[in-house]
């Protein structure tokens, strides 16, 4: 009965050490694909630069073209607010008025909330 049980754990044995050399072989080879994949990318740094290179001064020129609209546009909307703000006062006037009317024991109150 120990016999086919040794036998057994012996077998095993020897397919663990089997699958180990397996798995490390493997993982060899995948740090050789690495390493492979690093060193080419490495070698075509210098091109890959000069292509970027190659990009910058139409890249520049894209960008300030941006921050000149940018700037107009900036312009153009904040004097879109000070337009409506300023043609929209005698409404806000009529607001106040209608808030503050008949309620002098709430005006301090009221004014601090629609002045800060």
């Amino acid at each position: 009965m120990l016999l086919p049980l040794a036998l057994a754990g012996a077998s095993v044995g020897c397919q663990n050490a089997d699958f180990a050399e397996r798995r490390l072989a493997m993982r060899d080879e995948s740090l050789r694909w690495t390493a492979d994949v690093w060193a080419k990318s490495e070698e075509s740094r210098p091109e890959q630069l000069q292509t970027a290179l190659a990009y910058i001064p139409a890249n520049e020129e894209r960008h300030a073209e941006a921050l000149d609209w940018d700037a107009r546009e900036a312009r153009r909307l904040l004097r879109d607010d000070v337009d409506r703000w300023q043609q929209r006062q005698p409404l806000y006037w009529k607001e106040v008025g209608r808030i503050l009317w008949g309620r002098p024991d709430e005006i301090e109150r009221n004014a601090i909330i629609m002045l800060y």
